[in-house]
């Protein structure tokens, strides 16, 4: 037996071959034995197959006749039913075609048979193997047209295990081939994806579908394969040679066809009708002239007639006259590809086809060899599978004709392994971005951006300036939240947009066309995420949000100044990320000094995520007002938006979120809803005047959120016909900017909406009565409530550089005799109220490690 390595376990299975049923005519009476033969027959049709092998059958040798005589047959009855014409008439003797040992006990327990000669005539041959160990060797005839193999394999810690000495092992490039005679058994495939598995010489026929080559990422080539048919429709290319001669019926036995193109040489001059069956989307290439041709003119199939020049560029003409480079045949370590061929300008490189077929390096000498790869200018299109699987090539180079390219083009190259940056940018073309940051930059440098090139976890995007289209595919992101179209834009094309997470998009009015399905989403998405247009009245955004049902919100221009002033200093100080599961994950995670605080404290700590915003509103606060240090989380940070959320911010910001459940005293609004509005717009107004934000807790469909009130503003607005706004900072959208989610109130001050969220209470003209959705439930004007405790103390880090050190004494002592240096918050050692001789001696013994902490 012979071990064989497998890293694909899953592609055998117990039963590797498909077995064809065939229609039995008789009953299970219609079992017989036979005088002086060792096997159990079985009448079908018009012939018989042997079923089994006798237990006590003599050995080492055993003969499967070519036929029996019927009037052998040792059952009387079944006998004289046979020779009385019952299951057909035959002259003499009844011929024997197939061996069929597949059955769970056939074989299973003889122990003498050793060689099986299968006579001439039989031409199907099956056998489950796992019965059959004591096998030696079976002699085949010349008739013998179809194997099955079953259970030929058992796996093992180290792969797979050959049960059976009639099977041999051919060891390939891509993996190890299983060989019956001739006949190819099985492949089993080794870690070298996009290699060209070559047949070994030595299969010159397939059993259908070869069970084992079921990697869809592989080629196959058919070396020495002169008739074919039953091919495993998994594969994603076929590479017919010059051997072969004819297809017959059905070429493709399994379902489920993965190629979408197959090249036939001329050599094949036979193929027939039913070669390709219900096959759908599949294009014939080959030579003018050749039966290829003649058979997809009869069948309506798409054919390009091939040809090669002499430098191995083989190619054909596309339907505008241009050139479509199929493939490099000669082996190239510096590559570059024509212009034009016999004045024939390339358009095109590779099969427009995200697999295999698209490819144009398909010998693996040919793609070994790659170490450089130059498109000229003039190409317009690359095909999504050009250059995959050069492991060599270190260099590609794209012209500024190119229109279309992807990453996918370059997948497991040297040149894209070795690339570390999450933002690749080659030539111009922006062809992947693998980062998690919301709203990245996109550079001014950036010509072309590719389809599915956002491949992280981003939720929000700016739409770069520079581009007037978004085209189909170009915006794939299933995290993608929040999209801001510049005022660039005029066109929004079909599928251009993919996320099932969407919810906002804002589309100005320099867009004109959008396409009806320029966004696309599961029917699971549509009924779980709300989705919301903002833009101008009487535009093809309002339009748009019309006809697909989309909530549509008036808004200012994208990129335009707000009307108003917010106290509230963004970017810097509010947060870069989101409140978001991405980010803070399913629990709310703190240290194990902030859990005995909190426990302390009275907080829930048992309760499931269900989002930060009021510690992280809580945070803003608090920055704003002086009393959050970014120093107390990182030495290199300089404002809020310079912090990650590493575990110590997202265990203070959790911790707040806590008590604020657990603290009734945060909550002055016990009045009637109608009220509300008044005291949140008496809090917003007093602290807009002293500069201050409020932080203000509301009920909204899904559940309480805390959003940052950040100014106050009376006017006339678009987005609401209340005169009163509280501009509002919304952690959920940290990069949105202030004035898209804004609250507004009555002049009366009874009534409020914010139409971001779709919550407010209104009311009606007519009845006089109040119709509320939402709440506000209370405000907080006074960042003083917030414990402090719970933040990092950076009391002894006076000069401010993240550490407490000899430095800081040296400091101390400065400030004490007056000098005017440091941050003299920090200085107060042992917290009296006043700096002065008597902190030295709390902060010596802090550094000579006296004392675990300065307060003493």
């Amino acid at each position: 037996m012979k071990t064989i390595k497998l890293l694909l376990a899953a592609c055998l299975s117990a039963a590797l071959m498909l077995s064809v049923p065939i229609p039995v005519l008789a009953s299970e009476s219609s079992y017989f034995s036979v005088e002086g033969c060792d096997c159990t027959f079985q009448i079908v049709n018009d012939y018989v197959r042997v079923k089994d092998i006798a237990e006590d059958a003599a050995g080492p040798d055993l003969v499967i006749p070519s036929s029996i005589d019927p009037g052998k047959i040792t059952t009387a009855s079944l006998r004289n039913r046979v020779l009385n014409g019952e299951y057909g008439e035959w002259e003499g003797n009844i011929p024997v075609k197939r061996v069929d040992l597949t059955g769970y006990t056939n074989f299973r327990n003889n122990t003498t048979v050793e060689n099986l000669i299968l006579s001439e005539g039989i031409t199907n041959f099956n056998i489950n193997a796992k019965n059959a160990k004591n096998l030696k060797s079976v002699q085949i005839p010349t008739t013998l047209t179809r194997v099955e193999m079953q259970d030929y394999m058992t796996e093992t810690d180290d792969g797979y295990t050959v049960d059976t000495a009639i099977l041999d092992t051919i060891e390939g490039e891509a993996g190890d081939f299983i060989l019956f005679h001739d006949f190819l058994i099985g492949f089993i495939p080794n870690d070298a994806p996009g290699v060209t598995v070559t047949l070994p010489e030595e299969a010159k026929r397939l059993n259908a579908g070869y069970p084992g080559l079921s990697t869809a990422s592989y080629r196959v080539e058919y070396t020495n394969i002169a008739s074919i048919k039953g091919i495993n429709a998994k594969f994603e290319e076929h590479i017919f040679t010059d051997n072969l001669k004819e297809i017959t019926d059905q070429l493709f036995e399994l379902s489920g066809i993965r190629t979408d193109a197959l090249y036939i040489p001329p050599s094949c001059t036979k193929i027939d009708p039913s070669a390709f069956g219900n096959v759908k989307g599949l294009t014939l290439l080959g030579e003018k002239g050749s039966a290829a041709e003649t058979f997809a003119a009869a069948h309506k199939m798409p054919f390009y007639a091939l040809n090669e020049t002499k430098d191995g560029i083989r190619w054909f003409m596309l339907e505008d006259g241009t050139a479509c480079i199929y493939e490099v045949t000669k082996p190239m370590k510096n590559v570059t590809l024509p212009a034009e061929i016999d004045g024939i300008p390339v358009s095109q490189i590779g099969y427009n086809s995200r697999i295999a077929t698209g490819n144009i390096f398909k010998r693996n000498d040919v793609r070994n060899a790659v170490e450089s790869v130059t498109v000229p200018e003039g190409v317009r299109q690359v095909s999504p599978a050009a250059f995959r699987y050069l492991p060599n090539a270190k260099s590609f180079s794209l012209p500024q004709s190119l229109e279309k390219c992807e990453c996918a083009a370059f997948d497991h190259t040297a040149w894209l392994d070795a690339q570390t940056d999450e933002m690749l940018i080659l030539d111009g073309w922006l062809l992947r971005y693998t980062g998690d940051y919301y709203n990245p930059k996109i550079p001014d440098t950036v010509t072309h951006i590719a389809p599915r090139w956002l491949q992280g976890n981003i939720t929000s995007l700016s739409w770069p300036a520079q581009f007037k289209v978004i085209e189909t595919g170009q915006l794939d992101c299933p995290t993608l939240d929040t999209l801001k179209i510049p005022d660039t834009v005029t066109e929004i094309q079909s599928g251009a947009i993919i996320s099932d997470e969407l919810h906002e998009l804002f589309i100005p009015k320099t867009v004109k066309t959008i396409a009806a399905d320029s966004i696309q989403q599961t029917p699971e998405s549509k009924n779980r995420v709300q989705r919301i247009i903002f833009g101008v009245q009487n535009s093809a955004a309002s339009d748009f949000a019309r006809d697909a049902d989309y909530t549509f919100i008036t808004s200012a221009p994208v990129g335009t100044v707000s009307r108003y002033k917010s106290v509230l200093k963004t970017p810097e100080n509010v947060f870069s990320f989101a409140n978001s599961g991405y980010v803070f994950g399913s629990s709310y995670d703190v240290s194990d000094t902030h859990r005995a605080m909190l426990q302390k404290a009275g907080a829930d700590l048992t309760q499931k995520w269900g989002g930060s915003c009021f510690g992280m509103s809580a945070l803003v606060m608090m920055m704003h007002d002086g009393i959050f240090d970014p120093h107390m989380i990182s030495d290199q940070a300089t404002c809020l938006h310079d912090l990650e959320p590493s575990e110590k911010l997202l265990s203070i910001i959790n911790s707040y979120q806590l008590l604020s459940a657990s603290d009734s005293d945060t909550a002055p609004f016990l009045k009637s809803r109608q009220s509300k509005p008044l005291h949140l717009l008496d809090y917003a107004s007093r602290a807009s005047a002293d500069g201050k934000i409020i932080i203000i807790v509301l009920h909204l469909k899904t559940g309480s959120h805390a959003v940052v009130g950040c100014g106050f503003s009376e006017g006339e607005w678009d987005e609401s016909p209340f005169p009163y706004r509280i501009p509002v900072w919304d952690p959920n959208k940290p990069d949105a900017e202030i004035g898209e989610r804004d609250i507004y109130i009555s002049a009366d001050g009874t009534e409020w909406e914010m139409p971001y969220y779709g919550i407010g209470c209104l009311k009606d003209s007519e009845t006089g009565k109040y119709s509320t959705t939402g709440d506000i439930l209370y405000a907080i004007n006074d960042s003083s409530v917030f414990d402090t405790s719970y933040l990092p103390d950076l009391t002894g880090d006076i000069n401010g550089d993240g550490v407490i050190t000899a430095a800081d004494l040296t400091y101390l002592k400065r400030i004490i005799s007056g000098k005017k240096i440091g941050d003299r918050s920090r200085a107060d050692i042992n917290k009296d109220g006043t700096i002065d001789t008597n902190d030295i001696q709390p902060l010596v013994n802090y550094l000579t490690a006296k004392t675990a902490s300065m307060k003493g």
